[in-house]
């Protein structure tokens, strides 16, 4: 289990460390800039929040989970930690894949103008 843990953790890490560079160099190379848009801002919380959330909540609970079945087997879908565990990452991972959406559509439409401090 811990070698399937370890391989979509640097899965993950690799990702956003892809998205971030990738995120950077939008920001810094084009005009959108990193705090000209209302709407840049917004996908840029989402964003973070979303890569915080994972890092520091629903990464703990993939462990747990795994390290309980790793233990009990299939015994582990009575543990009621596990279940609850398994429960709390899977209304975690839609949430995210949600906000991900969001942040897809506002990069879409753009829908707000210009921030107050790129009007001035």
């Amino acid at each position: 289990m811990h070698v399937l843990s370890n391989k979509s953790d640097q899965l993950i890490y690799l990702s956003v460390a892809g998205v971030l560079i990738t995120s950077l160099m939008i920001a810094t190379m084009t005009k959108w800039g990193f705090f000209k848009f209302r709407w840049m801002i917004a996908v840029w919380i989402i964003f973070l929040a979303n890569i915080i959330v994972g890092a520091t909540v629903l990464s703990p609970l993939k462990k747990n989970i795994l390290s309980i079945a790793e233990i009990e087997g299939l015994a582990a879908l009575q543990n009621p930690i596990y279940v609850r565990n398994h429960a709390l990452l899977n209304l975690g991972g839609i949430i995210q894949v949600l906000l991900l959406a969001l942040g897809i559509l506002l990069v879409k439409l753009k829908p707000w103008g210009k921030s107050r401090t790129s009007q001035q």
